[in-house]
Protein backbone atom coordinates (compact mmCIF):
# COMPACT_ATOMS: atom_id res chain seq x y z
CA UNK A 1 0.00 0.00 0.00
CA UNK A 2 2.79 2.39 0.91
CA UNK A 3 4.46 1.77 -2.45
CA UNK A 4 1.30 2.72 -4.28
CA UNK A 5 0.89 5.90 -2.26
CA UNK A 6 4.55 6.77 -2.85
CA UNK A 7 4.18 6.06 -6.59
CA UNK A 8 1.10 8.29 -6.78
CA UNK A 9 2.89 11.10 -4.90
CA UNK A 10 5.92 10.84 -7.21
CA UNK A 11 3.66 10.85 -10.29
CA UNK A 12 1.79 13.93 -9.05
CA UNK A 13 5.05 15.76 -8.29
CA UNK A 14 6.51 14.90 -11.72
CA UNK A 15 3.27 15.94 -13.49
CA UNK A 16 3.06 19.23 -11.56
CA UNK A 17 6.75 19.99 -12.18
CA UNK A 18 6.39 19.27 -15.90
CA UNK A 19 3.26 21.42 -16.16
CA UNK A 20 5.01 24.25 -14.30
CA UNK A 21 8.00 24.02 -16.62
CA UNK A 22 5.74 24.07 -19.70
CA UNK A 23 4.02 27.21 -18.39
CA UNK A 24 7.43 28.79 -17.76
CA UNK A 25 8.51 27.94 -21.33
CA UNK A 26 5.41 29.56 -22.82
CA UNK A 27 5.87 32.63 -20.64
CA UNK A 28 9.57 33.03 -21.50
CA UNK A 29 9.18 32.26 -25.22
CA UNK A 30 6.47 34.93 -25.43
CA UNK A 31 8.98 37.64 -24.49
CA UNK A 32 10.80 37.70 -27.86
CA UNK A 33 10.65 41.18 -29.39
CA UNK A 34 12.17 43.42 -32.04
CA UNK A 35 14.76 45.91 -30.79
CA UNK A 36 16.23 48.23 -33.37
CA UNK A 37 15.91 48.57 -37.14
CA UNK A 38 18.84 50.01 -39.08
CA UNK A 39 18.86 50.74 -42.81
CA UNK A 40 22.06 49.20 -44.17
CA UNK A 41 21.69 50.28 -47.77
CA UNK A 42 19.52 51.04 -50.77
CA UNK A 43 20.45 49.68 -54.21
CA UNK A 44 18.80 50.36 -57.55
CA UNK A 45 18.34 47.44 -59.95
CA UNK A 46 18.36 47.61 -63.73
CA UNK A 47 15.22 47.43 -65.87
CA UNK A 48 14.58 44.12 -67.64
CA UNK A 49 13.12 44.55 -71.14
CA UNK A 50 12.53 40.78 -71.42
CA UNK A 51 10.23 40.61 -68.42
CA UNK A 52 8.82 44.10 -68.84
CA UNK A 53 10.00 44.99 -65.34
CA UNK A 54 11.10 48.55 -64.72
CA UNK A 55 13.58 47.23 -62.16
CA UNK A 56 13.52 47.23 -58.42
CA UNK A 57 14.99 48.96 -55.43
CA UNK A 58 16.57 46.72 -52.81
CA UNK A 59 16.35 47.94 -49.23
CA UNK A 60 18.72 46.18 -46.83
CA UNK A 61 17.98 46.32 -43.12
CA UNK A 62 19.49 45.01 -39.94
CA UNK A 63 16.80 43.90 -37.48
CA UNK A 64 17.65 43.23 -33.85
CA UNK A 65 15.74 40.32 -32.26
CA UNK A 66 15.77 40.51 -28.45
CA UNK A 67 15.18 37.84 -25.83
CA UNK A 68 14.84 39.48 -22.40
CA UNK A 69 13.82 36.11 -20.93
CA UNK A 70 15.80 33.64 -18.83
CA UNK A 71 15.70 30.75 -21.33
CA UNK A 72 17.39 30.46 -24.74
CA UNK A 73 14.74 30.72 -27.47
CA UNK A 74 14.74 29.10 -30.89
CA UNK A 75 12.57 31.02 -33.33
CA UNK A 76 11.44 28.61 -36.05
CA UNK A 77 10.02 31.31 -38.34
CA UNK A 78 10.06 35.09 -38.31
CA UNK A 79 7.63 36.64 -40.80
CA UNK A 80 8.44 40.32 -41.42
CA UNK A 81 6.61 42.90 -43.51
CA UNK A 82 8.36 46.20 -44.22
CA UNK A 83 6.45 49.48 -44.46
CA UNK A 84 7.89 52.81 -45.56
CA UNK A 85 5.70 55.87 -45.01
CA UNK A 86 2.76 53.51 -44.37
CA UNK A 87 3.15 51.73 -47.73
CA UNK A 88 3.83 47.98 -47.66
CA UNK A 89 7.01 47.48 -49.68
CA UNK A 90 7.77 43.80 -49.17
CA UNK A 91 7.86 40.74 -46.94
CA UNK A 92 10.46 38.22 -45.87
CA UNK A 93 10.41 35.02 -43.86
CA UNK A 94 13.48 34.14 -41.82
CA UNK A 95 13.96 30.67 -40.38
CA UNK A 96 15.76 28.99 -37.52
CA UNK A 97 17.06 31.81 -35.32
CA UNK A 98 18.57 31.08 -31.91
CA UNK A 99 18.37 33.93 -29.43
CA UNK A 100 20.27 33.42 -26.16
CA UNK A 101 18.68 34.21 -22.81
CA UNK A 102 19.04 37.92 -22.08
CA UNK A 103 20.67 38.36 -25.48
CA UNK A 104 20.09 39.58 -28.99
CA UNK A 105 20.65 38.50 -32.57
CA UNK A 106 21.13 40.83 -35.53
CA UNK A 107 19.42 39.61 -38.68
CA UNK A 108 20.13 41.11 -42.09
CA UNK A 109 17.10 41.34 -44.36
CA UNK A 110 16.86 42.53 -47.96
CA UNK A 111 13.54 43.40 -49.57
CA UNK A 112 13.13 44.03 -53.29
CA UNK A 113 10.69 46.89 -53.83
CA UNK A 114 9.14 47.15 -57.31
CA UNK A 115 10.20 50.37 -59.01
CA UNK A 116 6.58 51.52 -59.29
CA UNK A 117 6.21 51.31 -55.48
CA UNK A 118 9.60 52.97 -54.99
CA UNK A 119 8.51 55.89 -57.19
CA UNK A 120 5.32 56.29 -55.15
CA UNK A 121 7.42 56.38 -51.98
CA UNK A 122 9.85 58.85 -53.51
CA UNK A 123 6.99 61.21 -54.36
CA UNK A 124 5.74 61.03 -50.73
CA UNK A 125 9.25 61.72 -49.41
CA UNK A 126 9.81 64.64 -51.78
CA UNK A 127 6.56 66.22 -50.56
CA UNK A 128 7.97 66.47 -47.03
CA UNK A 129 11.52 67.81 -47.41
CA UNK A 130 13.71 67.70 -44.33
CA UNK A 131 11.17 65.65 -42.37
CA UNK A 132 11.89 62.14 -41.07
CA UNK A 133 10.78 59.05 -42.99
CA UNK A 134 8.72 56.42 -41.18
CA UNK A 135 10.04 52.83 -41.42
CA UNK A 136 8.08 50.00 -39.77
CA UNK A 137 8.51 46.26 -39.50
CA UNK A 138 5.46 44.22 -38.53
CA UNK A 139 5.14 40.49 -38.26
CA UNK A 140 5.02 37.35 -36.19
CA UNK A 141 7.66 35.14 -34.60
CA UNK A 142 6.74 31.45 -34.45
CA UNK A 143 8.39 28.98 -32.12
CA UNK A 144 7.74 25.50 -30.76
CA UNK A 145 9.29 24.94 -27.37
CA UNK A 146 10.29 21.40 -26.46
CA UNK A 147 10.52 19.48 -23.24
CA UNK A 148 12.32 16.15 -22.99
CA UNK A 149 12.63 16.17 -26.81
CA UNK A 150 8.86 16.51 -27.26
CA UNK A 151 7.82 19.54 -29.34
CA UNK A 152 4.96 21.47 -27.76
CA UNK A 153 2.25 23.43 -29.62
CA UNK A 154 3.46 26.47 -31.55
CA UNK A 155 3.64 29.90 -29.95
CA UNK A 156 3.01 32.96 -32.16
CA UNK A 157 4.29 36.32 -30.92
CA UNK A 158 3.21 39.39 -32.90
CA UNK A 159 5.46 42.42 -33.11
CA UNK A 160 5.54 45.89 -34.58
CA UNK A 161 8.50 48.25 -34.49
CA UNK A 162 8.62 51.71 -36.06
CA UNK A 163 11.50 54.12 -36.42
CA UNK A 164 11.82 57.55 -37.94
CA UNK A 165 14.80 58.19 -40.22
CA UNK A 166 16.19 61.45 -41.47
CA UNK A 167 16.67 61.65 -45.23
CA UNK A 168 20.37 60.81 -44.71
CA UNK A 169 19.28 57.38 -43.42
CA UNK A 170 20.19 58.03 -39.79
CA UNK A 171 17.68 57.46 -37.00
CA UNK A 172 15.90 60.71 -36.15
CA UNK A 173 16.20 61.62 -32.51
Amino acid sequence: MRRRVLAVIVAVVVAASTAGYVLLLYHEYGKVEIGSIVIMGIEFGSPSPKSGSLGAVRISLSIEVLNPGRIDVRVDRLNCTLYVEGIMVGSKTLEDLSVPAGGRVLVNVSVDVPLETALTLLSKIVMKPGQPISIAVKGTAYTKPSIFGLRLPEIAVGFEKSVEYSFAGQPAR
